[in-house]
Order: C-alpha cells, then sequence, then structure tokens
C-alpha cells in the first residue's frame, strides 16, 4: 500500500513538473530551445479591455499570444513535424510555404511545382508591351552607356523533373509550349533584347555537371548561381564592352550545405532530415586577379529571391563595386563596396527598408551605374519586372540626355 501511494506521489510530482516546466522556461529560458525558421504571422498582445472581456475575444487572443510565447515551443514544434513526416510522410512545419518531398531526400516548393505541370501562359498585349518596355529600357540605358541585360533564372522542377513525386513527374507536351517563358523567349530575340537564358545554360551543362540545385533549397545553389554569373560576365564583356574581369574555376570541393541551400529544409522545422552523406553540396573555388574597387562596375539589380544569390556570385567572383537591390521593386538593399570575397552576405543587414518611388534617387541608384540586371525567374515572368520598367523609363524621361558641345 505505501509502495502504491509513493508511486502515485511520484507520478503526481512528475505531472505538476511538466506543466509548470514551459511557464518556467517562458519566465527564465533556463533551457537551450530550438528556434524556428519561416515568418509567421503576428500575434498581439491580448486586448484586457472589459469589452472584450465580456465577448469572449480576450480569452481568445490570449490563448493565440500564449501559444506563441510558451516556454519549449520551437522544441514541441518540430517534434510534432518530425513525426508527421517520419511516421505519415506529412510537411506539417513549412510556415505558409508549400513544400513538396520528392524522391531521394529533394524538396520542391509548390508554387515552381504548379508551373511546371500547368501551361501558364502571358497574353498578347501584355507581352507586346512587356517586350517593347525592355527594348526602350535598354536603349535609353545604352544611350547613356549603361550595359543592360535581362536574366531569365531558372525553376528548379524544370532542371529536375526526375526526382519530383510520381503524380507530377509527367506533364502533357502542350503545357511547356505554352508558358510564359516559352513564348515570350523568342519575341525577346527578335526585339534586340540583351537576354542571357539560365534555364538553357543549365540544360547545356546538367548532362556532366554538378548539381545545379541543391536537394533541399528551392534557388540555384552557389555553384550553379557562379556558373551562370560567370557565363553572364563573361557574354558582358564580349557583346556589350563591359570592363569586367572574369573568373576561372579551379575546383568544386563538396561540403554541408549553407545560405540558400537549405532554403526549403530549415521551413520544414524538422529535428532531423535523414540525409546520407551523398547530399554534400558542391561550391567552387576559383581564382582571379581582381580589378582595383574605383576600376569595377557599379551594378543596380532588380529581381526576385533568385537575385540575392546572383549577388552573391557577384561578391564571390569579386567582379564589382556597389550594387543596390531592388528586391520585387518592393525593397532596397544596398552593399557596401568592399573587396571582400566569399559565399553569401547576411542580406538583412544590407537592407534600406522598402522603397518610396517618389523618393527614390534614380541618379544614385540607376544613372551612375555601369550595369542594370533585371533578372526574372521563369515562373515570373507574368509579373512583368514589377513595374520597375514603367519607373525606370520615367526616371530616364525626366533626365534627357545632354547635347554634346558643337565644336
Amino acid at each position: 500500500m505505501m509502495m502504491t501511494c509513493r508511486y502515485r506521489m511520484i507520478l503526481a510530482v512528475g505531472f505538476v513538473f511538466i506543466v509548470v516546466l514551459p511557464f518556467v522556461q517562458k519566465a527564465t529560458k533556463v533551457f537551450p530551445d530550438t528556434s524556428l525558421s519561416g515568418r509567421e504571422k503576428h500575434v498581439p498582445k491580448p486586448d484586457l479591455s472589459l469589452r472584450s472581456l465580456w465577448s469572449g475575444d480576450a480569452a481568445r487572443q490570449f490563448e493565440a499570444y500564449f501559444s506563441r510565447k510558451v516556454g519549449f515551443r520551437g522544441t514541441v514544434v518540430k517534434t510534432i513535424n518530425q513525426l508527421n513526416f517520419s511516421l505519415l510522410g506529412k510537411v506539417t512545419g513549412n510556415m505558409g510555404t508549400p513544400i513538396v518531398p520528392g524522391e531521394n531526400y529533394w524538396l520542391y516548393e509548390y508554387e515552381y511545382v504548379r508551373h511546371y505541370t500547368r501551361g501558364y501562359g502571358l497574353n498578347d498585349e501584355a507581352r507586346g508591351e512587356f517586350v517593347s518596355g525592355l527594348k526602350r529600357l535598354q536603349d535609353a540605358l545604352e544611350a547613356r552607356g549603361i550595359a543592360f541585360v535581362l536574366v531569365l533564372s531558372p525553376s528548379k522542377p524544370e532542371i529536375y523533373p526526375e526526382h519530383l513525386p510520381e503524380p507530377y513527374r509527367d506533364r502533357k507536351d502542350d503545357v511547356a509550349s505554352k508558358r510564359a517563358y516559352s513564348v515570350t523567349l523568342p519575341e525577346l530575340s527578335a526585339a534586340g533584347v540583351n537576354v542571357f537564358d539560365v534555364h538553357a545554360l543549365f540544360e547545356r551543362l546538367k548532362p556532366t555537371s554538378e548539381l545545379l540545385f541543391a536537394r533541399t533549397g528551392t534557388h540555384w545553389n552557389y555553384y550553379g548561381s557562379f556558373l551562370a554569373c560567370r557565363e553572364m560576365l563573361q557574354m558582358l564583356k564580349e557583346e556589350q564592352g563591359l570592363s569586367v574581369v572574369v573568373p576561372e574555376l579551379d575546383r568544386v570541393v563538396h561540403g554541408q550545405a549553407i545560405g540558400t541551400d537549405t532554403d526549403l529544409l530549415d521551413l520544414l522545422n524538422l529535428l532531423w532530415f535523414g540525409a546520407p552523406e551523398e547530399m554534400l553540396v558542391p561550391y567552387p573555388e576559383i581564382s582571379i586577379e581582381p580589378a582595383t574597387m574605383t576600376s569595377r562596375p557599379n551594378v543596380l539589380v532588380v529581381g526576385d529571391s533568385f537575385s540575392f544569390t546572383l549577388v552573391d556570385s557577384l561578391n564571390f567572383c569579386r567582379s564589382v563595386a556597389e550594387v543596390d537591390l531592388l528586391y520585387y521593386f518592393k525593397r532596397h538593399f544596398r552593399y557596401p563596396s568592399e573587396d571582400v570575397g566569399g559565399y553569401y552576405q547576411i542580406h538583412p543587414e544590407s537592407e534600406l527598408g522598402p522603397i518610396d518611388y517618389e523618393a527614390l534617387d534614380w541618379n544614385r541608384v540607376m544613372l551612375e551605374k555601369d550595369l542594370v540586371i533585371l533578372e526574372i525567374n521563369e515562373i515570373m515572368l507574368q509579373g512583368r519586372g514589377w513595374w520597375f520598367i514603367e519607373h525606370a523609363l520615367k526616371a530616364l524621361e525626366a533626365e534627357p540626355l545632354q547635347a554634346a558641345p558643337s565644336g
């Protein structure tokens, strides 16, 4: 009887300890916890007014707020995600970014898979305005001695469809021909727009190359981005006379994934992915005699999330000076003019904030640059440059060219 009471006492104390521990952790942070990746909706503190207490809103707000702030939340969430992923094959920790687990530890972002399986096009009028606007922008920049290139970055399912789950792997033949990428590319070429097509480059390199996308990332990996960047710089040097040093690839080393090479895996918020050693990611090592900072081109990059890795590669190549990045033409990043190589930068430290279109200093951002890169992923062509082309043309028209002095 005494032993039974003792066991009950131990169970009761243990239960109280488990219940109280999250509150202790919330108040003291005495134990290490794990953080969660991705963005979550902000949960405000509960409104404890008489009206909210009477209506019951305060209780609901407190429940939502407390569940977000409770101790060990990160560990609990990752444990639940791990059980769902390992036992049920379900992805539950994507933080609002749907992820499709493929074969052999490949991960895909659903938005890119959706575009792979369907023929999302661009109507004739919108496509015509986009192409003609690009040509006008290119000509206006060229008249001011500024090089321009439209970079079409690749979609992971388009380059590596063989690792998709069976339901997504095979698409109808007419889907690819209807895509905005397929119908717009010939028209860009016919109009004389300077295009660097990374999709075509990766298709050519894939049979003999290291992986150009990390299994656990949605973007081109740093090796693929470097190859694209080097090829782009060589093209700009030969075709537009851009004064730039192009690095040579010395060798490829393999290591654990860093930076954007793990962006999808991070969003899964798992305790363990179970990846084998063969998942080591290729990284380039280069040789270069870098030019002085004052002789390197200043660059404006406008683009989507692939632009971050492109900026990283420009820095890694030690080929450019100041770089401004207009991310989706909504947020402004400026990278310092420092001769520091490396695979990737801490981008949040370079953000200047949201773009104020009325107050944007177009002289500093564009007119004082030597090169303008408009990067658009092949599934993003329907966005037609996020209104950058229209705003840039307006800024160029407001700053007319000065006539050369006679005599």
